[in-house]
C-alpha cells in the first residue's frame, strides 16, 4: 500500500504582544509586527451615559516580538473529555 507524501505546511510564527502569544502564518505575522510598530497603548473612557468618549494615549510602545516556528512542532491542544468538565461548565 503506497503512502502519500505529506504536503509541507506553510511557515508559521508566534507573535508575542505584551504577554499573549498568537500563532500565525509567517507572512501574516510579519505584517502584524510591522503594524504594531505604529501602535501605542491607550485608555478609553466614556462619560455622560456613554455619549462623551475620551482616549488617553501613552508614548509607551507595545512590546511585540516574533519567533519562527517549525510547522512540525505545532500541535492542537486536546479537547477536554466531558468527564473532565466541572458541573458549571456543562451545557
Amino acid at each position: 500500500m503506497a503512502t502519500r507524501a505529506r504536503k509541507p505546511s506553510a511557515p508559521q510564527c508566534v507573535v508575542r504582544i505584551d504577554y499573549n502569544d498568537y500563532l500565525l502564518p509567517l507572512a501574516k505575522g510579519m505584517q502584524l509586527v510591522a503594524l504594531m510598530q505604529e501602535a501605542r497603548k491607550c485608555e478609553t473612557s466614556y462619560t455622560g451615559n456613554g455619549l462623551n468618549k475620551s482616549v488617553l494615549t501613552s508614548c509607551e510602545r507595545i512590546h511585540t516580538e516574533m519567533e519562527v516556528v517549525d510547522p512540525r512542532e505545532v500541535r492542537a491542544r486536546p479537547e477536554p473529555k466531558p468527564d473532565d468538565l466541572d458541573d458549571h461548565e456543562q451545557f
